[in-house]
């Protein structure tokens, strides 16, 4: 228990402030997508989740996007390693078909993902 401010406040850190926190997940993926050459096919509005018996506050998006498999997973390994404690907590990923039999595959791939981000509930909660 030595030193525990001083322990809270480098756990602070790692967390987004609360000035940040409304659109900084919506901004991660819309820029990392552009940055992978990823296209955005809808992203849900942001949801917000408080349980009393924890003192955080999980902000969730649910995305569907498209890009080819090696695009897509630059991409997943982006969000997933954006540095403040963001997770994918759902994940599909679907090929294109062609009505055509005759026609090539597509390299195209859609993906279907929920990704997450926990905040405190302000330093109290840490």
């Amino acid at each position: 228990y030595r030193d525990l401010k001083g322990r809270l406040t480098a756990l602070a850190v790692k967390f987004l402030k609360d000035k940040d926190r409304k659109d900084w997940l919506f901004n991660l993926v819309m820029s990392s997508a552009k940055e992978h050459g990823i296209k955005i096919e809808s992203i849900s509005s942001q949801r917000e989740t408080e349980k009393p018996e924890v003192p955080f506050v999980l902000i969730a998006y649910d995305v569907t996007a498209r890009g080819s498999f090696h695009r897509i997973g630059a991409w997943v390994a982006r969000l997933e390693d954006a540095g403040y404690f963001t997770q994918i907590e759902g994940f599909s990923l679907g090929k294109e078909k062609s009505d055509n039999p005759d026609e090539v595959s597509s390299d195209l791939r859609t993906v279907k993902l929920t990704l997450t981000t926990s905040l405190p509930k302000g330093m109290e909660g840490l």
